[in-house]
């Protein structure tokens, strides 16, 4: 049996919620959609995540800046 440790964000489907698997994952599990599969769900803390991007935005705005800092 594979397994796979997978992030992803629950999303609105109808009047219930979904989890998206993206191809490539399914691939790598040798599994496809109508496949079983056991799932355990967690729910992960994202503040890391809102720094990471938080982090990126500021990468982007101040590129320059930082490259003229960095010499």
């Amino acid at each position: 049996m594979s397994e796979k440790t997978i992030t992803r964000t629950i999303k609105r489907y109808g009047n219930g919620a979904m989890v998206p698997i993206h191809r490539a994952d399914l691939e790598e599990l040798d599994a496809a959609v109508g496949s079983t599969v056991q799932i355990t769900l967690r729910k992960v803390d994202d503040s890391y995540e809102a720094t990471r991007k938080s982090a990126k935005r500021m990468r982007q705005r101040f590129s320059r800046t930082l490259e003229l800092l960095g010499r």
